[in-house]
């Protein structure tokens, strides 16, 4: 515990060096808040077999937010939008995997006069991982670093007041065996120092003569631990090519789809280990439906998709994806998740270019 307050209190004087904050082409400062809160909630391993596992929880948030200024179209659309960091300490007794911190971050979007929605990534720490202990019971947590997915539903009764429902999902990306993955239902009080106040939007127009349709080609490298321990390596590397096409309704918003035609090195040991007779093709074909929301140079790209062809036998044939890219002329770089029955199965590094 004393060891997870000086770690926090280190990461909270690195967000307040960032409140200095540089003036807009107007001379006008961007807004921004410190905010704090309590959380009670429940901890359950990211699978129902396990579900007698559950296990209360309770910690503190302390996050720091800008609302960029401005007046471009997607700022207007979405209300002004605003960009934040947290760090976060969660409190989980008698769970083998201990205490849970975390680095996030996050945006937030108006819903409303007093409601908004929150989404954001980042690392969790985990203070008793199976890397460290070696604990035969611990079947949910492998490593020290995990990522982490943060959605959330903000309330706010008054100006300095913040009530939110929150869901969090930890866990590794298939990086460090065990990886089954804890899920957070929690319930946040908070209170913001000073609310940055919204300025009335009217109706928003849609601008004449933004791009209307393109043609999207990425390549997305990573690595995967396989789920058979007994393969000759401990990781193998995985290409996914993703060839899709999307459609622009406004010039923030996009959506269309996307075939994906991922290959998995661990599929050939695999192959050669059971003969190649169940898993002819060390292939995965698939497509995806996909959406695309812009928020300046930024941009969350999500799905789920069908997997038509696969090298293993799966029984629900229906995968995840959600990443964050940047977003330069034609092309963009960034991170996503692609996960499967809602357990991350590993991470993307994703480079392509739209045309």
């Amino acid at each position: 515990m004393k060891r997870g307050l000086i770690i926090i209190t280190l990461l909270a004087g690195m967000l307040t060096a960032l409140q200095a904050q540089q003036p807009s082409a107007t001379g006008e400062k961007s807004p921004s808040t410190w905010e704090f809160s309590l959380n009670l909630g429940y901890a359950m391993p990211n699978d129902m077999r396990y579900i007698k596992d559950v296990i209360l929880t309770y910690g503190f948030d302390a996050a720091w937010w800008v609302r960029p200024v401005g007046d471009e179209f997607w700022q207007l659309k979405r209300r002004f939008p605003a960009f934040g960091v947290k760090v976060s300490y969660a409190a989980i007794p008698k769970a083998v995997y201990g205490d849970r911190f975390a680095i996030a971050g996050l945006l937030r979007c108006p819903l409303g006069k007093h409601l908004e929605w929150t989404i954001g990534t980042g690392f969790s720490f985990y203070t008793k991982p199976y890397s460290l202990t070696g604990d035969p019971e611990n079947g949910y947590i492998g490593s020290l670093v995990n990522c982490v997915v943060d959605l959330a539903l903000n309330y706010r009764p008054t100006e300095h007041s913040i009530l939110a429902l929150r869901f969090l999902h930890s866990s590794n990306g298939m990086l460090y065996f065990p990886n089954q993955g804890i899920n957070y239902i929690q319930l946040d009080l908070g209170y913001t120092l000073n609310r940055m106040e919204v300025p009335e939007v009217g109706k928003v127009k849609k601008p004449e003569g933004f791009r209307r349709n393109e043609i999207v080609v990425a390549i997305a490298p990573g690595m995967i631990t396989p789920r058979d321990r007994n393969m000759p390596q401990e990781y193998y590397p995985t290409y996914d090519l993703q060839l899709g096409f999307q459609h622009y309704h406004t010039p923030s918003f996009a959506y269309g789809g996307c075939i994906d035609v991922w290959y998995n090195f661990a599929h050939t040991d695999y192959m050669e280990k059971h003969g190649g007779e169940k898993y002819a093709v060390p292939a995965y074909l698939s497509v995806m439906p996909i959406m695309e929301s812009f928020y300046g140079p930024l941009s969350i790209r999500a799905g789920m998709g069908l997997t038509l062809v696969s090298s293993e036998e799966v029984q629900l044939p229906l995968y995840e994806r959600v990443g964050l890219y940047y977003n330069f002329g034609r092309g963009f770089a960034g991170v996503g998740i692609n996960a499967h029955g809602g357990q991350i199965e590993f991470v993307e590094w994703t480079l392509g270019f739209r045309i």
